[in-house]
């Protein structure tokens, strides 16, 4: 039903109810002729019977690990505390304006994730995983050809996810998507503030659901939290299994951010391997707020480079994990956590849909940036 911001029931974050908005590609709602140049005022309390793109609000914010802090492994998770913050200011809406700003257990920290080329009051995070408008429930139809960039990206449920797509051809049909809204692939960062979110009381607040299908289908869920490899799942609107594959625990969530594809973000480390420039030239070269850059360790292996993440916060990293070694099953709730190096300098988060109990919304893993049929990704947007 479509509703206006003057609606009080549109958004709650006490009951986890956080605020979803959808755009007018493919949308049709009933007795609408012309949903582009209609008013909100004109749709207002109408049904939405086809659906636009979907983008979900996550507002600025202030975090504390007080629980877990640099620990992980299976059965374990932390406890973070939520301030949100007055708009721009950097005062919360509890009076708060002091801050350390830096990674600890207890510290106090506003976000990063909220500054993109200026301060901003939130992002927009696709609610599901990229596809394109020819993308159908076809597996096939979600893996394009390395130097297609030219296909209509879109967020919407119940087909399969874009992939099949080098990391830098990812990054520049983001950064196209919407110019107006400063549209962008999802970084490190913007990743670990859903995460953080998801973790507090304003979120689920507990392991988050894998998408375990097989054919890559956008907003599934399995029937357990680590269920695996399977074509036959619950839509995100099944108010029993599909919900437990959100952020919040409910519809109004965020999905296929534990398993589905495995999602490259805009983030690398720095060690100037060929990958780089052979597959993400785009985003290694694009302005320093449009990605998250990491510097290699003492040397360019995984521990080394991970351990150079110790003054890092906000990313779901070092902050929510333990140093990476086998069974590399070391973040919160046994996720996977492997720091990108040597051939393999992107990150890439979530795991895959067959990945079970290693999936996760604080799984982190490294990749080369090439096509690969496996690998999706997400847009953002931004409101000045």
């Amino acid at each position: 039903i479509v509703t206006d911001t003057k609606d009080e029931e549109w958004f709650n974050k006490k009951e986890k109810r956080w605020a979803n908005i959808m755009l007018t590609d493919g949308l049709v709602v009933e007795g609408i002729s012309d949903v582009t140049n209609a008013t909100i005022q004109e749709m207002k309390g109408k049904k939405v019977t086809s659906v636009g793109s979907m983008f979900v609000w996550i507002p600025r914010y202030a975090y504390q690990i007080s629980s877990n802090y640099h620990n992980g492994g299976e059965g374990i998770s932390g406890v973070i505390n939520i301030e949100f913050m007055k708009g721009t200011t950097n005062e919360s809406v509890t009076g708060r304006t002091t801050w350390n700003n830096s990674s600890g257990e207890g510290n106090w920290n506003i976000h990063p994730a909220f500054d993109y080329n200026g301060t901003v009051e939130g992002i927009w995070v696709a609610k599901f995983e990229a596809s394109h408008t020819d993308c159908t429930t076809d597996v096939a139809t979600g893996q394009t050809n390395t130097n297609d960039t030219n296909l209509t990206l879109q967020v919407k449920p119940g087909g399969t996810s874009w992939r099949n797509i080098t990391i830098g051809n990812a990054f520049t049909v983001c950064q196209n998507y919407n110019q107006t809204l400063n549209s962008h692939m999802m970084k490190n960062s913007e990743w670990g503030a859903v995460a953080y979110l998801a973790q507090s009381s304003y979120g689920k607040n507990s392991e988050i659901w894998i998408n375990p299908n097989s054919n890559y289908i956008t907003g599934q869920a399995g029937t357990t939290v680590s269920a695996t490899d399977t074509a036959s799942t619950y839509s995100y609107e099944d108010t029993v299994n599909g919900v437990n594959a959100s952020t919040t625990g409910n519809i109004y969530g965020i999905y296929d951010m534990s398993g589905g594809s495995r999602e490259y973000v805009a983030a690398y480390t720095n060690n100037n391997n060929n990958s780089l420039k052979n597959y993400g030239s785009t985003l290694v070269n694009a302005s320093i707020y449009m990605k998250d850059e990491y510097m290699i360790g003492s040397s360019d292996t995984e521990e080394d480079n991970y351990n150079s993440t110790i003054n890092k916060y906000g990313d779901g990293i070092y902050e929510t994990s333990l140093s990476p070694s086998t069974p590399y099953t070391n973040s919160w709730y046994g996720d996977y956590s492997i720091s990108p190096c040597t051939d393999y300098p992107f990150f890439y988060r979530g795991g895959g849909y067959h990945h079970g109990n290693i999936a996760g919304i604080f799984c982190f893993d490294s990749n080369n940036g090439n096509v690969d049929a496996r690998f999706g990704f997400r847009p953002i947007l931004i409101v000045f």
